[in-house]
C-alpha cells in the first residue's frame, strides 16, 4: 500500500518474488491466518478508510502517512465465511457497476453521433 502521493490504493501482489521496499507498506499475512487477502483490500480501499488517510496524512504537496499509522489500523475481521461474502457481494456489484459503465459509453457514443448527424444535414 502506498504510504507517499497517491496513499492508501492498496493492491494484492499475485506473485511470490522478493521485494524492495521504500515508500510502500507490505501488508502480508501467515499461511495459517483466517483472512482472504480480498477483505482487508476492499476494507483499506473504502471510503471510510480513504478519509482517514487524508486526515491523518501529513505533508501539503506530497501527501505522507508513516508505517506506524498503517501498523496501527484497526480492520474489523470477521469470520472466514463472513469475509468471503463480503467480497463476493463487492465484486457482484463491481461488475453490475461495471456494465453501467460500459452502457453510458455506448449511449454517449450514439447521442455523439446523432448530434453529429443533425448537425451536418
Amino acid at each position: 500500500m502506498p504510504m507517499i502521493g497517491t496513499i492508501g490504493n492498496p493492491v494484492i501482489v499475485k506473485k511470490d518474488r522478493d521485494f524492495a521496499i521504500k515508500n510502500v507498506a507490505l501488508i502480508k499475512f501467515k499461511p495459517d491466518s483466517q483472512v482472504i487477502n480480498k477483505y482487508p483490500k476492499e476494507v483499506l480501499d473504502s471510503e471510510l478508510f480513504h478519509s482517514h488517510y487524508q486526515m491523518q496524512s501529513s505533508g501539503s504537496t506530497q501527501k505522507i502517512i508513516s508505517l506506524d499509522f498503517i501498523r496501527n489500523l484497526e480492520i474489523p475481521l470477521p469470520p472466514l465465511e463472513v469475509q468471503k461474502e463480503i467480497v463476493a457481494k463487492i465484486e457482484s456489484e463491481r461488475k453490475v457497476i461495471d456494465g453501467c459503465r460500459e452502457l453510458i459509453k455506448t449511449y454517449e457514443n450514439k447521442i455523439k453521433r446523432v448530434i453529429d448527424k443533425v448537425w451536418e444535414e
